[in-house]
């Protein structure tokens, strides 16, 4: 019987195949057809035989171009192989491919799919109502990049997103950043006006700052500096083109012109000043005085407008990245939480010390090391799964245990898990970690002992010792309960509201009444943290939007580990959480204050500045250039901004629409900039900026230094009082006697103690000192702390070293500030 079965089955895999095999050149003809139709013309006959040509008379035809730079761009087909993958679909399609084309060429043809992005970029913003830009900062081998990207918006309501491309900066300031934005745009509208179409006519760069809207950026500083830069320039840039406009349609461009020469030239001197001038100090001039002459006319012409139109032409708002919020509440929550512990007198978590300031508290305790290796070890959630994400998934993709526990938990549970990448820098990670940790805390316990049984000595190393421990410290795991409580409760239903598929708005300036509700809810589990810390809790009201938890078996495990609690630590978790959620409640304040700014404007405002909910744009082209680099090492940045802004920008179909003359363009373009050495021009400027710190730093060092001799010099060669007795005498004298002492003679006494003993009892800083009084009462102290560590008779009677016991000599003739005469004088500066 099974004999039968067992042929049977093979009878209908012959079956199948042989209908396979009948459908081939069926499949084949129609690939064929499809061919014929993509090439169309660029297809000969030639003996009989359909032959694609890859050049045409020396020239790489478009159709060529445009399937290379698919290939490349959009398949990732590594550029030095684009041409035989080609050849080889050609040959299963069964048709001849004549001709071949060399990476250079290949290369070339990529760097004109950038400059067509760059040209579509600048085409649609002559149609565009409203555009917003976005960017991002980080470094990559020590040389800092910068990604931006724009948004456009048309006047029929479609919105695209462009990248465009990352830069290499000389560094991360707002400056910087400003200038690289500006000098950017007028790029793009060098190559953009080189393109434009019959009819048109070519735009300023002004006018992409004119319909400038919005930025998205992070939260840091230099971030909301670079938005008030970029927001003036926008107000300076719409003030001289609405005075052009105004003073061509008065004069006309000849006479304006003409207006502007004779300023320039009256400003200088006259005509034999003016002459005397080089040409790039005249341009330079006729520039400046052009764009005040203009800036002038328009301001005028702008307070004439009413309010409301004013506010519509200078719109243009700032928004923070929401997953940056989250993350930044998150960090909150966690400070509030680690804080608790100190506020309420409590011993907190368990220290996981790294194995050198584990041995450094073990065997040096009470010294100054062992104070230090205190103060800097930290214990608690965040810690834990931090150490536990470098064992379960390290960066490293050669170590760790990450394979090992994988396997473990399909043959225990039949299923695999990854633990979040703590081990990197990863949204959400850490609170991923404590979820997964709470959920399966028996199985990672068994499997860190399974480890232990593994090794030859039958013992954890340190770090792993370290996570078993914070395992079974109750203290410990009650603050991952506290984080996976408030990750549940409050983050994941708010980035389901920003980057779910169901999500209620796309654009972060619709997200105010969600900020809002995000507030009000962590309020109301301050006020009742019983919502989130009992037996059975309830996800209609413990939950942020009131739906399923996005991890009901983290939930579970929680609430069992809760019930398992005594009611005295109950109490104390809710205690904990209130104080935890009023942290983070500050948190989110401070982090969505501009939807202050938001809510004033009006819906037509708003609705020309899209932006995204988040930055996750610039951080995916970090991530993408980070890969690129791995796989090509010494690919160049305009090749891979090509690359990438071909993909990002859907290029392929506006390079296709180019018509023949314009593609001639691109190509002496390209060739152009691709000899300009205009790359290699960027990386000497890195190099020069990179030198030109180093000898700023060393000058800077070598001042530092000298004022330090000079101060240490002044310190060595004052006359010091070591006997109280003689300091009670000086504190007791009358002003302008010998034995008084002014404000700056003390400060140099206990300048000399300072010195010489850090770790006396005397304030870090000079103004912690104190007045005049308090500064005797610091000395006293100072001195009764020397005297006590050595014995007077081995003092020495020199400049530098302490006088005798009961001798306080200063000489008042070789400081003329030592000789002020009363405390009141030397403040007078008498």
């Amino acid at each position: 019987m099974h004999d039968k079965e067992q042929k049977s089955a093979y009878q209908k895999q012959i079956h199948a195949l042989k209908a396979q095999q009948s459908r081939v050149a069926a499949r084949l003809g129609t690939a064929v057809k499809r061919a014929l139709r993509i090439f169309g013309g660029k297809v000969r006959e030639e003996n009989g035989a359909k032959t694609f040509h890859l050049k045409e008379k020396g020239v790489i035809p478009d159709v060529a171009r445009d399937v290379v730079t698919d290939l490349v761009a959009l398949h990732s087909v590594p550029a030095n192989a684009v041409i035989g993958a080609f050849k080889r679909i050609a040959s299963a399609l069964g048709v001849p491919v004549e001709g071949d084309v060399s990476d250079r060429s290949v290369n070339r043809i990529m760097l004109e799919g950038g400059a067509a992005s760059e040209a579509q970029f600048v085409s649609t913003i002559r149609e565009a109502e409203g555009v917003t830009i976005s960017s991002d900062g980080t470094t990559h081998k020590n040389i800092n990049l910068e990604s931006r990207h724009a948004t456009v918006i048309d006047k029929d309501g479609n919105i695209q997103e462009f990248f465009l491309g990352i830069e290499q900066a000389v560094n991360h300031t707002s400056e910087t950043q400003f200038t690289g934005w500006t000098d950017l745009i007028e790029d793009l509208f060098e190559v953009g006006n080189e393109f434009c179409a019959d009819g048109e006519r070519a735009e300023q760069w002004r006018v992409f700052w004119n319909k400038l809207t919005g930025m998205m950026s992070d939260h840091a500083e230099d971030q909301k500096k670079l938005f008030r830069l970029l927001r003036d320039f926008k107000q300076r840039c719409e003030r001289e083109l609405r005075g052009e406009r105004w003073h061509f349609g008065e004069n006309g461009l000849l006479a304006s012109m003409t207006v502007i020469s004779e300023r320039m030239i009256q400003d200088v001197g006259g005509t034999e000043a003016w002459q005397q001038l080089t040409e790039d100090e005249r341009t330079k001039r006729y520039e400046e005085g052009r764009s005040a002459y203009f800036h002038k006319i328009g301001e005028a012409d702008f307070d004439k407008l009413p309010a409301e139109a004013k506010v519509d032409v200078d719109f243009m708002l700032w928004a923070g990245c929401c997953m940056h919020k989250e993350m930044n509440a998150f960090k909150g929550f966690c400070t509030g939480m680690e804080g608790w512990w100190k506020a309420k007198g409590k011993d907190g978590p368990i220290k996981l010390y790294n194995r050198d300031n584990h041995a450094t508290v073990q065997t040096a305790q009470g010294t100054t090391a062992a104070q230090r290796a205190e103060d800097r070890t930290k214990g608690g959630a965040v810690k834990l799964v931090s150490l536990a994400g470098a064992i379960f998934r390290h960066k490293d993709r050669k170590r760790g245990q990450q394979d090992t526990l994988r396997f473990f938990f399909d043959a225990e549970l039949g299923f695999t898990i990854n633990f979040p990448d703590t081990s990197n820098t990863r949204f959400q990670s850490h609170a991923d970690a404590c979820t997964v940790l709470i959920t399966y805390l028996d199985l990672l316990i068994k499997f860190l002992e399974y480890v232990r049984d593994n090794k030859g000595t039958g013992k954890l190393n340190h770090m792993e010792q370290n996570v078993l421990d914070g395992f079974r410290c109750r203290r410990t795991m009650r603050e991952v309960v506290l984080v996976v409580l408030y990750a549940q409760a409050i983050s994941a239903p708010y980035m389901r509201e920003i980057r779910g598929p169901f999500r209620s708005f796309d654009s972060v300036l619709e997200q105010g009444p969600l900020h809002a509700k995000v507030i009000a809810h962590l309020e109301k589990i301050a006020a009742d943290p019983g919502l989130l810390v009992n037996d059975r809790v309830e996800f209609e009201t413990a939950s942020l939007d009131g739906k399923l938890w996005h991890d009901p078996e983290a939930i579970y495990a929680a609430l069992a580990w809760i019930q398992r609690c005594s009611a005295e630590e109950r109490e104390e978790m809710k205690d904990q959480l209130t104080m935890a959620c009023k942290a983070a409640t500050e948190t989110w304040r401070r982090f969505s204050s501009e939807f202050q700014e938001i809510s004033k404007a009006s819906k037509e405002n708003l609705r020309r500045a899209p932006m995204a909910n988040t930055n996750d744009a610039n951080e995916a082209a970090f991530g993408r250039e980070r890969r690129a680099l791995r796989n090509m090492p010494s690919i160049s940045h305009p090749q891979l901004n090509s690359r990438q802004m071909f993909r990002h920008n859907k290029t392929s179909k506006f390079l296709r629409n180019m018509n023949a003359l314009n593609r001639i363009k691109l190509r002496k373009l390209v060739r152009k900039r691709d000899g300009s050495g205009a790359n290699r021009a960027k990386r000497e400027k890195l190099m020069k900026n990179f030198k030109k710190v180093a000898v700023t730093r060393r000058k800077k060092n070598a001042l530092q230094q000298e004022k330090k001799d000079q101060a240490t010099a002044k310190i060595n060669n004052t006359i010091v009082i070591s006997d109280v007795t003689a300091l009670d005498e000086a504190r007791d004298a009358a002003p302008r006697t010998e034995k008084y002492l002014t404000v700056l003679q003390l400060d140099e006494q206990l300048n000399w103690y300072q010195h010489h003993f850090p770790d006396g009892p005397l304030p870090k800083t000079k103004k912690a000192r104190g007045d005049r009084m308090q500064k005797f009462t610091y000395l006293r102290q100072a001195i009764l702390h020397r005297n006590s560590q050595m014995e007077v008779e081995d003092v020495i009677d020199s400049p530098g070293e302490p006088s005798p016991a009961n001798a306080m000599v200063v000489d008042m003739d070789d400081d003329d500030e030592m000789a002020t005469d009363s405390e009141a004088d030397f403040y007078r500066g008498a």
